[in-house]
């Protein structure tokens, strides 16, 4: 497969369009690991047409109409395209304007329209140029535009350049294996096409960059960085650079990181916390929480689960706001299952296998830098954890090793220490106390952080959600008598107040 690449020869007149803005980009601010993240790219309704199309009025507003109209004035009679596996279907039309096409492919293929405008100044800098070329339009996105050869015509059009460049996004996204630039490896990035120029190695953090680089395989130099509105040496490239300043100028930080949500493990949708649980007997319980957060009404939603090994609460796993569980059963298939918002389940199904080799399962959301679900594992026969991050499309990235102790105990935690990072809590098996694991942005772990001592005696702990319906984490533990204690979190990495909870739980697993 050729590889479809953005052309070097067009920075020249990109820099010439753009003057540093008010809050204009620095150089200094670029990270060649994480150029955009995923959260942005893949914001489907950043904009609307209506948005789009004042967006274009206001970038082309000195513009002057040469072989093609401006951007702002352009319009088309489009193709219907078939649902694919990148993108649902799209619906043509006649006389589509700009704006509708950019905003229709947004939506049909999940990607940001931003970054769509980004990419069409990047390229033939189409949003802000006066006297549009037909040549412009024909190859608006460097679709089919491989540095080392012409363009190939067959995917020549603005409707085609725009659909297709979106729709290998999604490509890169859901094969990131056939693709020579992959999230969370170490790779050589080339800072030029000749090779003399050289590389440097970069921890590619998210699938986002790693597209971006599929799209454009270059990094720029120092010299580009130093002269960001301007040239940099024989030895630069622009692409990812151009792409980069020009979001930011636009539409702000690239890099945009939500903070950490509440862990609200809401099953019956009500705005409390609830807790799974499983008997002996192989029974799965629900326990709701109260407004006033006095004690539980508990429910059975199921039965037989004595097969699964391991269980864990999980999250957005396929995208879904709704808690799930994920599970390994004996026979080593990893499964997960859906909560339909009623304390039930509206959905299940395997989504792994050759997973018995592992003791220990932990579900963790909004992870690391990228801000991803997964699961945080340990291997049976070496101790060592790992991290196995799930792609916003629901597929797997490459593993991250932790360097962690050996815990018996291990629990997502949300932000325990409200710095923006999400945390697991964990109890060393070596001295019983509690301790942090913050992540850090590629995903690995900070140095574990002491926030408790000799917890020694519970037989299980874990995070509840906000029990007391104050705004923080807090973590349940149960002792050898079956008794319930609540720990209140308060939101910089302690505790605040202690309860007894209940009693009577010493035949039940809770679900961490």
């Amino acid at each position: 497969m050729r590889r479809f690449l953005g052309s070097l020869t067009i920075a020249a007149a990109v820099i010439a369009i753009f003057t540093p803005a008010a809050q204009a980009a620095n150089g200094s601010d670029f990270d060649p690991g994480y150029i955009i993240s995923d959260a942005t790219f893949y914001d489907a309704a950043a904009m609307s047409t209506s948005q789009i199309q004042s967006f274009l009025n206001s970038k082309g507003s000195n513009c002057v109409a040469g072989e093609e109209p401006c951007l702002k004035d352009y319009t088309m009679t489009t193709r219907s395209i078939s649902a694919n596996s990148q993108c649902s279907s799209y619906a043509g039309k006649s006389n589509e304007t700009s704006a509708a096409i950019i905003y229709k492919v947004a939506q049909a293929c999940d990607i940001n329209p931003q970054v769509l405008l980004v990419l069409l100044e990047k390229e033939q800098s189409l949003v802000g140029r006066t006297r549009p070329t037909s040549r412009a339009y024909q190859i608006a996105t460097g679709y089919g535009c491989p540095d080392t050869a012409p363009c190939d015509t067959e995917y020549y059009g603005f409707q085609n350049q725009v659909y297709l460049a979106a729709k290998q996004y999604q490509r890169y996204r859901d094969y990131p294996g056939n693709y020579a630039h992959q999230a969370g490896r170490t790779q050589q990035v080339l800072y030029h096409p000749s090779a003399s120029c050289g590389s440097s190695a970069v921890y590619i953090r998210n699938q986002a960059t790693a597209g971006l680089y599929n799209y454009t395989p270059y990094q720029p130099n120092n010299a580009a960085l130093n002269n960001l509105y301007g040239s940099g040496d024989s030895c630069s490239s622009y692409g990812n650079r151009n792409f980069w300043r020009i979001f930011t100028d636009w539409f702000g930080s690239t890099a945009n990181i939500p903070p950490v949500s509440l862990v609200q493990r809401d099953w019956n949708t009500d705005g409390y916390s609830d807790m799974l649980a499983r008997h002996s007997n192989g029974r799965l319980y629900a326990y709701f929480g109260r407004a006033d957060g006095s004690g539980l009404t508990g429910k059975q939603i199921g039965h037989g689960w004595n097969g699964m090994r391991l269980m864990s609460t999980a999250y957005n796993f396929n995208g879904t706001a709704m808690p799930q569980i994920v599970s390994i059963h004996t026979n080593g298939l990893l499964y997960l299952y859906t909560a339909n918002g009623n304390g039930g389940f509206s959905a299940s199904g395997t989504i792994g296998q050759g997973w018995s080799g592992y003791d220990q399962l932990v579900g963790v959301s909004q992870w690391g830098g990228q801000r991803l679900s997964g699961i945080v594992t340990r291997h049976r026969s070496s101790g060592d954890y790992y991290y196995y991050p799930k792609t916003v499309g629901g597929g797997w990235l490459p593993r991250v090793s932790l360097d962690l102790p050996d815990y018996d105990l291990l629990f997502f935690a949300g932000d325990w220490n409200d710095d923006g990072f999400a945390d697991m809590l964990g109890r060393n098996s070596a001295d019983g106390h509690l301790y942090m694991i913050s992540a850090e942005p590629d995903g690995s772990t900070q140095d574990p952080v002491r926030v408790g001592t000799n917890w020694g005696a519970f037989t299980n702990i874990f995070s509840g959600g906000d029990w007391n319906n104050d705004g923080h984490v807090d973590v349940l533990a149960t002792d050898a008598k079956g008794d319930l204690y609540l720990y209140t979190g308060n939101g910089s990495g302690g505790f605040g107040t202690s309860m007894k909870f209940g009693h009577g739980w010493g035949n039940m697993e809770f679900l961490p």
